[in-house]
């Protein structure tokens, strides 16, 4: 019997170890020209880009990662190009100095069309492939759905910080139930008890019959917040 296809829409994200993050950026947005949408600190930082209008690509150092996984020495992935483009990008990339795989996959079953393989300064393998899998397996434009990035451009490391007097732990979050602000807080104020100048401050409204945490020290409810000021905090 065969299994019922989980209803995925395709690969949003992809992470890629990365000893040199400033030599990564080089490569994929300088020249690649994937924009960077978001940027880490914490855990040796990370930069995130965009490959299209879906697929995510995180450049961290080597650690473990999420659900305690990592990346290994080699990564090999392949990202979609359009064949009117794929002769400008090899000659981009020699331009670069770099080393590129001109492959030609149409001879085999269907016409696969060309790939290009360059090595990137992580050592993992980068294919641009013209190969369109959607067009490939017949499907209807009209079943193909965009999801665009939720990240708006202002949340990010850039423009004057907020103010609050202290330095503080920001939470961002409707005063409910459901959301266990409970919990945050007492994890607050065991943080608090070896960093006690810290703040925590709390961005969001009070859902309609849910008491606001009163006489909790450290703790500042800051109401609701507009975009605007949530990029400062």
């Amino acid at each position: 019997m065969q299994t019922e296809s989980l209803p995925v829409t395709g690969v949003c994200e992809i992470a890629l170890e990365m000893n040199d993050l400033e030599a990564g950026e080089r490569f994929y947005a300088g020249l690649l020209g994937f924009p960077v949408v978001e940027r880490w600190s914490s855990r040796g930082g990370a930069i995130w880009l965009m490959a299209g209008e879906r697929t995510r690509i995180g450049l961290w150092r080597p650690q473990i990662g999420l659900g305690g996984g990592r990346g290994g020495v080699h990564v090999h992935y392949a990202m979609h190009l359009p064949a009117s483009e794929y002769d400008t990008a090899v000659a981009r990339l020699r331009e670069a100095g770099h080393e590129v795989l001109d492959h030609d996959h149409s001879g085999y079953g269907h016409g696969r069309g060309r790939a290009a393989y360059v090595t990137d300064p992580g050592g993992h393998v980068v294919e641009l492939w013209t190969w369109d899998v959607a067009e490939h397996l017949r499907i209807p434009a009209e079943r193909i759905r965009v999801a665009y990035p939720g990240i708006d451009p202002r949340f990010g490391p850039e423009g004057e910080p907020a103010d609050l007097g202290a330095p503080y732990v920001l939470t961002v979050s409707t005063l409910e139930p459901r959301k266990n602000l409970e919990i945050v807080i007492e994890a607050f104020e065991l943080l608090r008890r070896r960093r006690p100048e810290l703040l925590l401050a709390v961005a969001g409204g009070t859902a309609p019959g849910t008491p606001a945490p009163a006489g909790r020290q450290g703790v500042r409810l800051l109401g609701f917040v507009d975009d605007d000021r949530l990029a400062a905090l």
